[in-house]
């Protein structure tokens, strides 16, 4: 991780895997439940909301990620990046949602006030004053289409609000604009704090949902949104990207917008454990790499729970928090099922949390006699992102009784990043496959039908049959 600070656009270059940040006399169990927060920052020029995010548009607005799943709290795998500033009239919000290729985003509906939840779709839910109790929300898909309400009443409609969308490859985009007028309010002053929450609906991904706010039950709980902290004239922070985090190593990126003496700090530790095994800080003043990567999950070990923390200031003033607990498991995981009546093996590998984009990989599985070459090699020339990559091997394909299947899993540039294998004897042929110990061929008797009356539960009121000894 590189951290480059200086005066006017302060760029850090964090090296995340994961992180939690904890005040000097707080637990690691206590900032795991902080609030997540954001300094929204006022934009010299308004964006254009037309789904597009073109260059420069967003690129001094202050930006975050880091949704976890509802009452769990644990980072989800599809992180969408979200913008947000304003001016002397509206709220803006963009955001950028990652799909893997080849995957289209859901988008049934495109009226106003249509049922857009249902569909990929982002929320941004606002408690402006911070009351914990009110909220507008707003649901937009890729097609630009808005589903606004005020509390429950979702027959009201935000005059003037304007929403678009739009669909590239890799990702879909919205973008909205709010007058602050329409939610009764007027543009913040500095230091204003507002409740808000940002929540994805992810249909491809199994259903899967997302929160900012650190919710209990559902998306709509002002008591546990997020923060939202407003400057005119100060500095904001912007967050490149999480997919460190859920890999457990690699590089994320942020920066501070705007003059001012930034600091980043970054820490990490098993959860139940107090000692951080992540603990990190840099100021302006300092530069240099900060790398560093937690111990990988080997293939069929547990997986290792984490809590963690990144925190952004200038001068002793967050900008940006981003609290998480996240999980790290095996890059691979492999199972293998042998179905003796049909002779076939099934070979089965899933991508773990440290494998990140399955769909940029490719694997090769391969069955040997033990100690030998392979006999037959599968290749897949892409990862499922979505669930499990199986292979079939036909009793035919197998050389003999012990073998041993292996799987190797190569990057875009042909890089092997992983590999596990498994030893297997005579798998078609399990031990217990003719042993009848505790098997009779005949029932004892006595053995002999009966009848009773009973309360109809079916078509015709008949009564039920049965059978006992």
């Amino acid at each position: 991780m590189r951290v480059c600070l200086r005066r006017g656009e302060l760029a850090l270059c964090l090296a995340i895997v994961t992180t939690l940040c904890v005040s000097r006399n707080g637990t690691a169990e206590a900032a795991a439940e902080s609030r997540p927060l954001l300094t929204v920052g006022m934009c010299e020029s308004a964006p254009t909301i037309d789904g597009m995010l073109a260059a420069g548009e967003w690129d001094q607005a202050a930006c975050t990620s880091g949704l976890r799943q509802p009452g769990g709290g644990e980072l989800i795998s599809v992180q969408p990046r979200f913008w947000m500033a304003f001016d002397e009239k509206m709220l803006y919000f963009a955001a950028l949602t990652p799909v893997p290729h080849g995957i289209t985003p859901l988008t049934r509906h495109k009226e106003r006030d249509a049922k857009v939840y249902l569909d990929d779709a982002i929320e941004l839910i606002l408690d402006p004053g911070q009351t914990r109790s009110g909220y507008f929300q707003f649901v937009m898909n890729s097609a630009g289409a808005l589903l606004d309400a005020k509390g429950d009443d979702s027959a009201w409609n935000a005059a003037g609000a304007r929403c678009a969308g739009d669909i590239a490859e890799g990702e879909w985009r919205a973008e909205l604009a709010v007058p602050f007028a329409a939610i009764g309010v007027a543009a913040p002053q500095d230091d204003e704090q507002w409740g808000a929450n940002v929540c994805l609906n992810c249909t491809w991904q199994q259903g899967l949902l997302g929160s900012w706010g650190p919710v209990k039950t559902g998306f709509r709980e002002p008591a546990n949104f997020g923060d939202l902290a407003f400057t005119r004239s100060g500095p904001v922070a912007a967050v490149q990207s999480v997919e460190a985090l859920l890999a457990g190593r690699g590089e994320m990126i942020a920066a501070v917008h705007g003059d001012g003496d930034a600091a980043s700090s970054l820490k990490m530790w098993p959860v139940g454990e107090e000692q951080p095994v992540v603990e990190v800080e840099r100021s302006a003043s300092e530069a240099g790499a900060l790398e560093f990567a937690l111990p990988e999950v080997g293939a069929g070990e547990a997986p290792v729970q984490y809590r963690g923390e990144l925190r952004v200031t200038c001068a002793g003033a967050p900008l940006l928090v981003c609290p998480f607990q996240m999980s790290v498991t095996s890059p691979l995981q492999l199972a293998i099922r042998a179905y003796v009546q049909d002779r076939k093996l099934e070979v089965e590998v899933t991508a773990g949390s440290g494998l990140p984009r399955p769909e940029e990989h490719s694997c090769v599985v391969s069955v040997a006699p033990k100690g030998g070459q392979a006999a037959k090699t599968v290749e897949v020339p892409q990862l499922s992102p979505t669930g499990p990559t199986i292979m079939t091997f036909e009793g035919d394909d197998l050389p003999g009784k012990e073998l041993t299947v292996s799987v190797a899993v190569h990057d875009q540039a042909g890089k092997m990043v992983v590999e596990a294998s498994r030893d297997l004897s005579d798998p078609l042929h399990p031990w217990w496959l003719e042993d009848d110990t505790g098997a009779e061929d005949v029932i004892l008797p006595p053995y002999q039908p009966s009848r009773w009356p009973a309360t109809p539960s079916g078509r015709g009121g008949a009564p039920i049959a049965s059978a006992r000894p």
